[in-house]
């Protein structure tokens, strides 16, 4: 399958940054991804989710992701979510930040989708436009209930409450659409942030598409209809185009809300709109029936049933913290009164349900260092002195003392010690880093790695000189025995002459004695 593809994120008319952000890559494994996300949490903040997200998935894609695509769809997006989760946690001024994120990924000819949020997926077949995500939101609550309709969803005044978000708690519920998407040649399929969706509805947005052939022009088109009806929102979009494919017809499921009509999406013929408001009029006088009906039985407890039967609101800020800074101690080095005032702060909050105050709870920024410390590392540091001595305290205006709160408790928010190098070698902490502590982590583990190869090497080449030196000490003795055993046969060689003329020798002294005999012997007769 080869695919083309054009993305494009504006600012708007309205915002004052664009917390959007598209990312595109190819893998080692030759997976290719497009991903979508819109951020939220002010404008540092979202910017900050958006951008975190993406780099996320293309950091777990490119390291050891899973071998089924949908698995890995979910990890990925899963990993994103603790990322922003943690910088929020360990960063006061991303407090509350999140983002959505709609990812499509093509390999070998198939396509898989996975999102979490509004943003969405679109696929135009046949000329006819179809959602193919559904959106995480209150309002498609309502619709999916038959409450409204999807016409009035954006016009709803919780339109952008989310049920679902990246970065928000410590964990998420990822949609991964289950069977893998078949799309045919010509087929296009639209990533898009709610600033273009909230704005332009899915008859302009088919009708755009199918007018506009070359890619690039479409989107600027899109983007443009989005900023002459208010552009109130970033707005982004990725068009992507299967240029060839394998396959003949394509295969997906759409997620349309019913209320929306074939033709609404599609072709924008309105035959059945007449179908739908005697619909929708039926629908309402049952639901007026019912709820009268309600009151005459039950008094007012329908009304508090429903309220209770609301589907949860995401709130993006679940946790908070209570602060407070130096700045106004430190001239008059009072430390006493600075730890009175605090606990007093944080017993009157009324963010708490409660009156109390945990002091192992407090966590301690250390401006010197620039990170968070645990309580009980600061009164090691510190000591429990009542007065700053300017000469030799550390500590300044910009240091404070803060404590969490998670649903109106105080939480013990734990913060690594600093000793990192202990926190490195526990692999069953809980703990999220700061930007300055993983950067020592990454030191210290390079500087382990290396120490580890250095020894490996030198043990390596001890044994090596070990294995030559006996080789060596062998080799002499082989040698010093040989010459040793040359030297002896050449002195046996040497002996042997020696021998045989003093066995001539001897026999010559037999005949000369043997004659002097027989001498003797004649004379004496």
């Amino acid at each position: 399958m080869k695919l083309n593809h054009i993305s494009k994120s504006v600012i708007g008319l309205v915002r004052s940054a664009n917390e959007d952000f598209i990312g595109d890559f190819t893998t080692k494994d030759k997976l290719r991804v497009f991903v979508v996300c819109d951020g939220m949490g002010g404008h540092v903040g979202g910017a900050k989710a958006s951008q975190t997200a993406v780099n996320s998935i293309s950091e777990y894609f490119n390291g050891n992701p899973n071998g089924i695509v949908q698995v890995a769809l979910k990890e990925a997006i899963e990993f994103a979510n603790i990322q922003i989760y943690g910088q929020a946690q360990t960063n006061p001024s991303l407090t509350g930040m999140g983002t959505t994120c709609v990812v499509l990924a093509e390999k070998e000819g198939l396509l898989y989708l996975a999102h979490v949020g509004d943003s969405r997926c679109y696929i135009l077949s046949e000329n006819k436009l179809c959602r193919i995500t559904k959106d995480h939101s209150y309002v498609q609550t309502l619709v999916d209930k038959g409450e409204i309709s999807d016409a009035e969803m954006e016009s709803h005044p919780r339109k952008n409450e989310l049920t679902k978000a990246l970065g928000i708690a410590d964990s998420v519920e990822v949609e991964v659409v289950s069977d893998p998407i078949k799309a045919k040649k010509v087929d296009k399929f639209l990533l898009c942030s709610d600033g273009l969706t909230g704005l332009v509805t899915d008859k302009i947005i088919a009708k755009t598409i199918r007018d506009n052939s070359d890619l690039n022009l479409c989107v600027n088109k899109l983007i443009k209809l989005a900023e002459e009806v208010g552009g109130h929102d970033n707005i982004s979009a990725d068009l992507i185009e299967v240029v060839e494919s394998e396959h003949k017809a394509s295969s997906f499921v759409s997620k349309n809300n019913s209320s929306i009509n074939q033709t609404q999406t599609q072709d924008g013929i309105t035959k059945k709109e007449s179908s739908f408001i005697y619909n929708k009029i039926f629908l309402l006088s049952m639901i007026l029936l019912i709820v009268i009906g309600g009151l005459y039985y039950f008094g007012f407890q329908s009304e508090i049933n429903d309220t209770k039967n609301q589907p949860p609101k995401v709130e993006v800020k679940k946790e908070e913290y209570i602060k407070l800074t130096f700045e106004n101690y430190i001239d008059s080095m009072n430390i006493s009164g600075f730890h009175e005032d605090f606990m007093n702060k944080v017993q009157n909050s009324p963010k708490l349900k409660e009156n109390n105050f945990a002091r192992d709870f407090q966590i301690f920024f250390f401006s010197e260092e620039d990170r968070e410390i645990p309580i009980y590392e600061y009164r090691e540091i510190f000591g429990r002195s009542t007065k700053w001595n300017k000469n030799n305290d550390k500590r300044s205006k910009e240091d404070y003392l803060k404590i969490l709160i998670k649903d109106s408790i105080l939480v013990n928010h734990s913060i690594g010690s600093k000793n990192i190098e202990e926190t490195l070698e526990s692999n069953d902490q809980d703990i999220i880093f700061s930007e300055k502590q993983q950067k020592e982590l990454d030191e210290i583990a390079r500087q382990n790695t290396e120490e580890k190869k250095r020894k490996e090497e030198e043990q390596l080449k001890a044994f090596e000189e070990k294995k030559n030196d006996s080789i060596s000490k062998v080799e002499k003795e082989i040698k010093k025995n040989i010459k040793k055993k040359e030297k002896l046969e050449k002195n046996n060689k040497n002996n042997e002459p020696s021998k045989n003329e003093n066995k001539k020798s001897e026999s010559e002294n037999e005949d000369k004695d043997k004659d002097k005999k027989e001498s003797k012997k004649k004379n004496d007769k």
